[in-house]
């Protein structure tokens, strides 16, 4: 009986050290997603600059050319490095997710055994409890 208490002690603390890891890992995921929002808003802002900067009629000199140019060249160099850096955090925040599931899953086997020990050990103290009630009661009747 104590040392199904004891076990059941020991798998309600590893439940506990799998729900920190599912802490951390969800502050992980919800940080990348963050990342993942600012590159989106700085995607739209710099789609709107290029759609702004189409809009504006430069005089045809080279050099207004050539600074138009260069600036649009700039700014898409920009929009490829963010695709490309949303690409990997969303790799990232994949990998996260599916640790993240496999904690959870790991976390609730642990409680759940945790908790029918603890079952376990009481039917064990109540069944002895009952057992040592009736050979008291059956001691008093001879």
């Amino acid at each position: 009986m104590a040392n199904t208490t004891k076990r059941a002690s020991v798998f309600d603390k590893l439940a506990t050290k799998e729900k920190v890891v599912v802490s951390k890992s969800r502050q992980s995921v919800a940080l990348i997603q963050g990342e993942i929002d600012k590159n989106i808003d700085m995607k739209q802002q710099l789609e709107e600059l290029i759609e702004q900067n189409e809009q504006k009629s430069f005089s045809s000199s080279p050099q207004s050319l050539q600074a138009a140019s260069w600036f649009n060249t700039r700014i898409r160099d920009q929009l490829a490095m963010i695709a490309e850096r949303n690409i990997q955090l969303e790799q990232e925040r994949e990998k996260l997710v599916a640790e993240l599931i496999k904690a959870e899953r790991r976390r609730n086997q642990k409680q759940e055994k945790a908790e029918e020990l603890l079952a376990k050990a009481r039917q064990e103290r109540q069944a002895k409890a009952d057992q040592s009630l009736s050979e008291l009661v059956s001691g008093r009747r001879r």
